[in-house]
């Protein structure tokens, strides 16, 4: 039963619309990767490149200051604290944690310089989230540690401390080279999905054309959109065909407006309808006469409450067809898509071949 074309023009449109929505997240994904290949990630490689050779910098630094020997023949960097240089670690470690304690804007959680150690600017600062000193040797780039402020442990650990942020400057430097190589294989990915085409495009402009043939097949036949406009309606609620008195009332769950689907007559009135200060509102609401034995429906007004819109059509106006488009179009292949099921039925006056529906009594399909 039905036009076999208007079947297949449902179903076209159907693959159509689930191609689209693809094609929508592949070229939303194509965007992110252009941004990326043209901007985010040859910026961060930019600033990788640039700390890297910051650290390079600070590593020829350290690497140029040579440590001096002691009496006993040990060696040792001087460590300079204010204006004093001290050769020995604890000697220096103590006036380090002097010169910090003393000063009152490093308490206070500013930074302040304190000396020089190894070719760096020493600085210190009181991290009040974290409740530690930090001590930063100042070159090309910052390097943090922590000071340990503790009386009962030798100061000089802290000389040893700002040796191990010294020592890890090489290992700083690999882990920024790595990212560095890793930032340019994203770089490479990037480009290549940034310019790829949407894989099933050829597959959607085939089913568009399919689209564009049977439109064309449909409005040379008898009934041309208005056999189609009473084939759509007649797949919402198939009881249409076989009563000329009924409502019927579908749900799709939370957040989607319930549907309405009412026959007076000739007259059949559908809805999406939704409640505003005690009075029922339409969003929209389609009026159709439908000739049941032609199998044919016109539109004869649209009302969208909300925004105060109501009209009535002229049997030729350009105007009505543009709202059959819309309603056959937009309206009820949407009410597929959302899955409604039926959950009142009311009817009167039925036909003799009212039970030929009953079989089709089941939700709309997605």
């Amino acid at each position: 039963m039905g036009n076999p074309l208007i079947r297949e023009k449902i179903d076209i449109e159907t693959e159509i619309t689930k191609l689209n929505v693809l094609k929508s997240s592949f070229l939303s994904q194509k965007y992110t990767m252009q941004t990326k290949a043209s901007e985010i990630i040859p910026r961060e490689i930019a600033q990788t490149e640039k700390h890297i050779e910051k650290l390079q910098s600070d590593l020829e630094l350290s690497a140029a200051e040579k440590p001096e020997t002691n009496e006993e023949g040990k060696k040792y960097f001087p460590v300079t604290v204010g204006n004093t240089v001290y050769t020995d670690k604890e000697e220096a470690g103590t006036a380090l944690r002097q010169a910090v304690l003393k000063n009152g804007s490093i308490i206070e959680g500013k930074e302040c310089a304190v000396g020089k150690y190894r070719g760096f600017e020493v600085s210190a600062f009181f991290d009040a989230f974290n409740k530690k000193f930090k001590i930063c040797l100042n070159g090309d780039s910052k390097h943090y540690g922590e000071l340990n402020m503790d009386q009962n442990v030798k100061a000089s650990g802290n000389i040893i401390r700002m040796d191990n942020v010294i020592g890890n400057i090489q290992a700083e430097l690999i882990t920024e080279q790595k990212k560095l190589e890793s930032l340019k294989v994203d770089l490479s990915e990037a480009k290549t999905l940034a310019e790829q085409a949407f894989p099933q495009e050829s597959e959607l402009i085939a089913k568009q054309k399919r689209l564009d043939e049977i439109n064309i097949l449909l409005m040379q036949q008898p009934g041309g959109r208005g056999q189609e406009l009473y084939e759509a309606l007649a797949e919402i609620c198939p009881e249409i065909q076989y009563t000329d008195d009924l409502y019927c009332k579908y749900e799709a769950g939370k957040g989607i407006e319930p549907l309405s689907v009412e026959r007076h007559g000739d007259i059949v009135f559908l809805a999406h309808t939704y409640e505003q200060n005690g009075d029922i509102m339409y969003d929209p609401a389609y009026e159709f006469k439908i000739d049941t034995q032609n199998r044919t429906a016109e539109i004869i007004s649209y009302e969208l409450s909300g925004m105060g819109v109501y009209q009535t059509f002229d049997k030729d106006s350009p105007e009505r067809a543009d709202a059959e488009n819309s309603a056959l179009d937009l309206t009820l292949k949407n009410i597929k898509e959302y899955g409604y099921e039926r959950t009142v039925y009311r009817g009167g006056n039925e036909k003799e071949d009212m039970s030929r529906s009953i079989e089709n009594l089941k939700p709309i399909a997605r």
